[in-house]
């Protein structure tokens, strides 16, 4: 995916438009198939597993899976010209099972921290932290570690 920028566009506002873009694509159209036309050839993704654009489009699925009507709001987003980081607001409806809690119908608010490395145009490297708490006791859960993500 090629953008046509204006000659006076610096790079940090190339890099927010390609991660506007992105979220809006991926995350708010609910469309796991557009993230490889974000990623470089070489992609790794430190937030899911497997840890490329697979398993970005796998997140994707999962939580479209258990969370109707989502919205990704970018609240802050910074830039440079290698790196992207921004604040999320993630509103959703809770319509079926996530990490063992059945559908409650609850609506979520959570916040999302996340930080993309740009090569070439494209996500070369991404971050992610979700207040998976604060989704959780939404939901009904409990905040034990058998709900918790595990490390690698």
């Amino acid at each position: 995916m090629s953008i046509a920028y204006p000659s006076d566009c610096s790079s940090h506002e190339r890099n927010i438009d390609l991660i506007r873009r992105f979220i809006d694509e991926v995350w708010n159209a609910a469309n796991p198939e557009a993230v490889p036309a974000f990623v470089d050839d070489a992609y790794v993704d430190h937030a899911y597993q497997p840890a490329d654009a697979q398993g970005h489009m796998a997140m994707v699925k999962v939580f479209n899976e258990s969370f109707a009507n989502a919205r990704h709001r970018i609240e802050e987003i910074t830039a440079d010209s290698e790196r992207v980081v921004t604040r999320i607001r993630v509103e959703a409806t809770h319509v079926r099972s996530f990490r063992g809690i059945a559908a409650t119908g609850a609506t979520i608010a959570v916040v999302q921290y996340r930080s993309f490395r740009i090569a070439n145009e494209h996500i070369a490297e991404h971050h992610a932290l979700l207040d998976t708490a604060a989704l959780l006791l939404q939901i009904g859960g409990s905040l034990d570690a058998a709900q918790a993500c595990k490390p690698r």
